[in-house]
Order: structure tokens, then sequence, then C-alpha cells
């Protein structure tokens, strides 16, 4: 079985984001104890960590499914389209996210509108459908994510 490019950066996200994850939950020790919170103070970055564990292993096997398949079909594909440009952009939009909402420069609700709503029409390579679509996820997520955790969970946000 011969692995390609995209098979080993699918392996090598995939442990990635398990290691993320399990930095996580090594950091959230030191998340002191709630005082009012019902769920504790660590419960939505241990549920955000358990998450990215169960979507990184479903990513690796998904993976190595493919290719115990690739190789027994050996079937002609059309080669896939690398374009790091999209993954650096999203980088750069996620960076400039965390340092928006830790200096202060935008609060939870509106940083995540417009970080959504970049990532979104950055990937939808000029398709006004995907862009509107991002737009709406991008409302609901951003507006819905700040009522929900400040009404629901009691967290306070940037």
């Amino acid at each position: 079985m011969k692995l390609s490019y995209q098979h080993i950066q699918d392996y090598v996200i995939g442990a990635s984001t398990i290691v993320l994850a399990g930095l996580i939950l090594w950091a959230v020790r030191e998340i002191p104890p709630p005082f009012f919170d019902p769920l504790g103070s660590a419960a939505v970055p241990k549920t955000v960590a358990f998450i990215l564990i169960l979507l990184a292993a479903r990513l690796t096997a998904r993976r190595y499914f493919e290719n115990k398949a690739e190789a027994e079909k050996a079937v002609h594909q059309e080669p896939y389209n690398l374009e790091p440009w999209l993954t650096t952009a999203v980088v750069v939009f996620s960076i400039l996210y965390t340092l928006a909402l830790g200096t202060g420069l935008l609060g939870f609700r509106w940083g995540t509108v417009v970080y959504v709503f970049l990532t979104g029409v950055v990937l939808a390579k000029k398709d006004r459908k995907v862009m509107g679509f991002s737009l709406g996820l991008a409302l609901v997520i951003g507006i819905g994510g700040d009522y929900l955790f400040t009404n629901f969970f009691f967290i306070d946000l940037p």
C-alpha cells in the first residue's frame, strides 16, 4: 500500500489533533473548582477535547480503510488538487481570531461571526450559495454561541 502526501497529511493531522486534545485535558487540571457552575469549571474544555479525539480517530480510521480499499481496487482516480493557500488562510484567520479575542479587540459574538464568515468565504471559492450559507452559519454560531455560553453555561466570554 503506497502512501501519498494526502494520506500522510491525514495521519499527521489526526495524530496532532489527538496530541492537542491531550494537552487540553492536561491543562484543564489547573482550572479551579467552580463556585456556581453545576457542570464544573472544565466541562466545556473537556467536552471539546473529547470531541477532538473522536473526530481525529474517525479521520484516521477513515483514511486507513480508504487506503486499504484503494490498494485492493487500484482504480485510477482524478488527482487531488492541492491548494496550500486555503490552509494558510484558515490558519492565519484562526491566529488573528484568537489574538483579537485575547486582546479584547473583538468580542466573542462578532469576532466569531467575522471569523466563521471569512473562513467560509475563502473555502467557498467564489460560490455565492456557499458564501450565503457561511453567513447564516456564522450568525448562528456567533450569536447563538454567545447566548448559549452566557445564559446557559454562565461562562464569561471576551
